[in-house]
């Protein structure tokens, strides 16, 4: 897969994880989520980057999510980053590692401006934590 393997590859934006993936225990009421991607603590307007080579599918609102663009880099590999502010690539797109999507935002979010992040395979949201460049 072009740019896409465990370990290599690029951060979608300059900014640390705030939320991890998978089970999420709310303190106050013990009710159980799941998180189907990460969220990173980025302040509003840093650029948020194509993590790998691919083909925009998606660039728009998308309810609970705010606008999101979704990335199909081949292998049914996808990426979803939500939250944004502005969207700077339209469907069809082909975009490169490193290429700027969009900026951080908080459209959708409850907590304020990050970044929402996700990594399918097959439709399945996997953690993209193993899968990121540890600089």
């Amino acid at each position: 897969l072009d740019g896409l393997e465990r370990g290599a590859v690029l951060s979608p934006v300059d900014a640390p994880i705030e939320q991890r993936f998978g089970r999420v225990v709310d303190p106050e009421f013990q009710t159980e989520t799941l998180r189907n991607g990460v969220d990173f603590a980025a302040q509003a307007g840093l650029p948020v980057r194509s993590v790998a080579r691919g083909i925009v599918r998606f660039a728009g609102w998308f309810r609970g999510y705010g606008r999101i663009v979704i990335i199909d880099h081949g292998d049914a590999y996808h990426t979803v980053s939500g939250h944004l502010d502005e969207i700077q690539v339209q469907v069809d797109d082909v975009v490169l590692a490193g290429q700027p999507i969009g900026s951080v935002g908080e459209t959708g979010s409850l907590s304020g401006p990050g970044l929402y992040f996700e990594l399918r395979h097959d439709g399945s949201p996997i953690d993209p934590v193993p899968w990121l460049r540890g600089d």
